[in-house]
């Protein structure tokens, strides 16, 4: 596995709730929620295969993204097709930037583990498995959305999912941050605090998957929140190429697209801040088009 940032708070509330969910609560509940709660639309052997993999999470034992996960929804209805793998680069550090949408099984998940095993199988250049097998951003939990009178609505968190997510974070050799909250205009205004490691990994070669709009979107919006443009600008200097992936939802289906590679440095910025914008308009808005 990756070696973590164990000073980060959202690590160390890992840790701390690793013994309620590992040690208090009954692993055959956990896996009866957890299948519960991602399962639907699996077949009877796809149900076996969850649990099976949330007893790992369970134990702490390492889970391949690119190899192991796929195999929970394979034989499911659920169909992903992809174009322009070609474009990943067979190695070197690769950021893999894409929109945010739902559909897919396991909550939604399917479409990281289906982008990793495509970024894996392209990635021959690499011999270290760790740098191979791409890192996701993910965030912390399951939200639910309540809707109130007057047309209010409350979002808010599953219980423990949040601790669980941080429990296969950790099996995975991924990154959890905290939840978005969003102002008026769209805007996410708090901190989600993506640990040093993640970036320090990209940077020795590895590849990571973001989709930073934070929420389920249109297929048609790639308006990416402005806080966005942070981390690219932080890879500013660095020897990093971005990819962009658009997912294209259809009738219980899921496009996936990948973009031609560019290095970071080739990408406009605006007062030394990389331009989110031209590299979504350039890259992204094209992808899928007819």
């Amino acid at each position: 596995m990756l070696e973590h940032d164990h000073r980060s708070p959202v690590f160390q509330e890992a840790k701390t709730s690793a013994f309620i969910i590992r040690k208090v609560i009954p692993h055959r509940l956990t896996m009866y929620i957890a299948d519960k709660l991602l399962g639907e639309g699996l077949t009877d052997e796809g149900h076996r295969k969850l649990k099976d993999i949330v007893g790992k999470i369970l134990r702490g034992e390492h889970i391949s993204a690119s190899r192991e996960m796929p195999q929970v929804y394979e034989d499911s209805d659920f169909v992903f097709t992809t174009a322009g793998e070609e474009n990943i680069p067979s190695g070197g550090a690769t950021l893999f930037m894409g929109n945010h949408t739902s559909g897919g099984p396991l909550f939604g998940m399917g479409q990281y583990f289906e982008v990793s095993r495509s970024v894996y199988r392209m990635r021959i250049n690499v011999e270290s498995e760790g740098l191979r097998e791409p890192v996701a951003i993910a965030q912390r939990g399951l939200t639910k959305v309540t809707k109130l009178p007057g047309g209010r609505k409350i979002v808010w968190n599953i219980p423990l999912t949040g601790q669980f997510y941080d429990l296969a974070a950790e099996c995975l050799s991924w990154a959890t941050v905290l939840p978005p909250k969003f102002d008026a205009g769209g805007q996410i205004v708090n901190k989600q605090k993506l640990p040093k490691w993640v970036v320090n990994n990209l940077v020795a070669g590895g590849a990571l998957l973001w989709l930073p709009q934070g929420k389920h979107q249109d297929v048609n919006d790639l308006t990416m929140p402005e806080k966005s443009a942070g981390l690219l600008t932080k890879l500013k200097d660095e020897d990093v190429n971005l990819v962009a992936v658009r997912f294209v939802p259809g009738n219980n289906s899921l496009q996936i697209f990948f973009s031609r590679a560019v290095h970071i440095e080739d990408v406009p910025q605006k007062d030394g801040v990389v331009d989110i914008g031209d590299f979504i308009n350039n890259y992204m808005q094209r992808l899928g088009e007819q």
